[in-house]
């Protein structure tokens, strides 16, 4: 961080850095625990997904064997047919209950990482916020600038540019 603050002290900066550091882990942190949350969720469904299809096939096979074998048993092979569609039923119910808990689990945690970023961003903004930082980044936009003026046209701008006028232009720009 030196390198961006020679013309500036930083002290002030790094204090106040330190201030919100607390803050700002906890922000991440925070966030780290929505992402394990949201993994769990996804196993989860994933596997109710795979034993919902699972049962859905068997009770398929169930209901075709059931069907097939009506001529052969006279009638007594409903019960598999009946225990077929039974299990193809109770699959389509855990999709739909498997896709809604996945939805508004989605949902929530969703709301929760745009609070938690947004309190997040605040305190970044806080401690960015401070003076030193305020007259440090339009200075290094001007050098940026300067330094992709001379990139392009191959000359150096440099001295006409990096008047005070300049950087108080270029520090209006950035805001």
């Amino acid at each position: 961080m030196v390198f961006l603050f020679r013309e500036e002290s930083c002290e002030h900066f790094m204090r106040e850095l330190n201030v919100h550091r607390p803050q700002i882990n906890q922000h991440i942190h925070a966030l780290e625990e929505v992402a394990v949350q949201l993994d769990r969720m996804s196993t989860g469904a994933k596997i109710s997904s795979v034993a919902g299809s699972s049962v859905g096939a068997v009770g398929g096979v169930l209901s075709i064997v059931g069907l097939a074998l009506i001529p052969f048993t006279a009638g007594l092979s409903l019960g598999l047919t009946m225990t077929g569609v039974g299990l193809g039923v109770t699959s389509g119910v855990n999709s739909i209950v498997t896709t809604a808990t996945e939805i508004g689990v989605n949902t929530t945690q969703l709301n929760k990482i745009r609070e938690i970023f947004q309190n997040l961003m605040e305190d970044v903004h806080r401690t960015i916020k401070h003076q030193c930082v305020a007259n440090v980044l339009p200075l290094l936009y001007s050098k940026l600038f300067l330094s992709q003026v001379t990139l392009v046209t191959g000359a150096d701008v440099g001295p006409q540019l990096s008047s005070s006028k300049t950087r108080t232009r270029a520090k209006q720009n950035f805001y």
